[in-house]
């Protein structure tokens, strides 16, 4: 599950990276001039992969709140 949850994760940022590329902020030519240009995809990316990380571990401390441990 987690394996088929990564690959929807990988679909999405690649389609994202080809879908904002020229569309929303088209490249001015003095900006594209620079060998460096970054698109908006792959930054959109990062960030939802960070928020799933963040709600991921959230939940996960939700989750382990109400259990105590007890050592023999």
């Amino acid at each position: 599950m987690q394996h088929f949850r990564f690959t929807i994760l990988i679909v999405m940022h690649l389609w994202f990276s080809m879908l904002l590329q020229d569309t929303i902020i088209p490249t001015p030519p003095e900006i594209d001039s620079r060998p460096i240009n970054l698109s908006l995809g792959p930054i959109i990316g990062v960030v939802v992969l960070l928020i799933l990380i963040f709600l991921k571990q959230w939940k996960k401390e939700e989750n382990n709140q109400g259990k105590t441990l007890v050592f023999p």
